[in-house]
């Protein structure tokens, strides 16, 4: 079951570890709604500033609960180089999904690969959230790895 202070928590000490190679934009915030008691909704904006090299990664998470109280989520996690070039973008184009359902990835070269497609050679799209998207983006960028699509 998703618990936003935990997962509060993850994200803060991921940027926390990575403080000195990361900045934010005064934008980012993480919101739970309401305050006190079981969350309804949560919302979260990032632009993440890679300072060594100019790379951002935008992040535009919401977590909600449908008429049944069942989770749900939307995901955008997009990089850009610091020439404005879109690297990679997770998303699930706007929808609402529940936690089990996997996102798609938009490529560099204008591909939209959908889970199970040959490209990922296996890179599961379903449980794709903040701290992978990150690991990807940090590998891809300091230790020049490549995408699993690549």
């Amino acid at each position: 079951m998703f618990d936003p202070a935990e997962y509060h928590e993850l994200v803060t000490d991921i940027l926390w570890s990575q403080k000195d190679k990361v900045f934010l934009e005064s934008i980012t915030g993480f919101n739970i709604y309401p305050e006190q008691g079981l969350w309804q909704v949560v919302l979260w904006r990032a632009d993440l500033h890679f300072e060594i090299t100019g790379h951002v990664l935008g992040i535009y998470e919401t977590y909600s609960r449908d008429g049944k109280g069942k989770p749900l989520r939307r995901r955008n996690y997009r990089l850009v180089c610091p020439e404005g070039k879109e690297i990679f973008r997770f998303d699930t184009h706007g929808r609402e999904c529940g936690f089990d359902e996997p996102c798609h990835v938009h490529t560099a070269d204008g591909e939209e690969l959908e889970n199970g497609h040959g490209r990922l050679r296996g890179y599961d799209l379903a449980d794709i959230d903040f701290p992978k998207v990150f690991r990807l983006a940090y590998r891809y960028i300091f230790e020049y790895e490549k995408l699993p699509w690549e």
